[in-house]
Parts: structure tokens; sequence; C-alpha cells
């Protein structure tokens, strides 16, 4: 698996998809999104990867590049972010609001 200079992991496929969500011990961020999304790029969390450390981990999901994974979470809108908490999902938001994510991620945050 790929990953940029951030704390944020670029998934390119389902198997690595599985392989990064299956966290036990903290809660996973998965971020769909597309490189010809405007809205996308406003909210890239690489800032909120610094801000919740090893409390949460974020994927990148290219709907375009891991059309898999995109298929596999049912995507049909970009930006959506996916919580998820021990392997399973425990939210869902579409949308680039930056203030509904941080409220969702600290909803689940311990």
């Amino acid at each position: 698996m790929a990953s940029d200079a951030s704390a944020v992991k670029i998934v390119n496929n389902m198997q690595e998809y599985k392989a990064a969500a299956d966290v036990k011990s903290k809660l996973v961020v998965a971020y769909h999104t597309a490189k010809w999304c405007g809205p996308c790029q406003r909210i890239w969390p690489e800032n909120l990867a610094a801000k919740y450390g090893d409390k949460v981990s974020f994927l990148k999901v290219d709907v375009d590049e891991a059309d898999d994974v995109a298929a596999s979470n049912s995507i049909r809108a970009v930006p959506t972010f996916i919580l998820l908490k021990d392997g399973g999902k425990v939210e869902e938001l579409v949308g680039a609001s930056s203030a509904a994510l941080v409220a969702s991620i600290d909803k689940h945050v311990k």
C-alpha cells in the first residue's frame, strides 16, 4: 500500500482497503474522492490526520482508480466519508462539510 507524505494512506484496491480498514484499536475514516471533484479538493483530510494523530487512521480512496472499493461501498457521490470502528461501518457522510466530519469523528473517538 502506498502512502503520501502525510498520515493519510492511499488505497488502490479492495485488498488494500480491507487490510487498512480492519483496525481494532482506532477509528478509520475512508475518504472517497476523485481528482476531478472540486469540493473534494477543499476538504482534504491531511490537517485532520495531524490533529487526531494515532487516534484515527485516514484512508484515501480515488473512486476512479479503486472502482472495486467504490462499488463495494456503494459510493454514489464524492466526497463520501465512511467511518469504521472494529472493522464495521459506524457512520457515512456525503459532502464537503469539514464541520460535520469533525463532529462525526469526535463522536466516535474516545
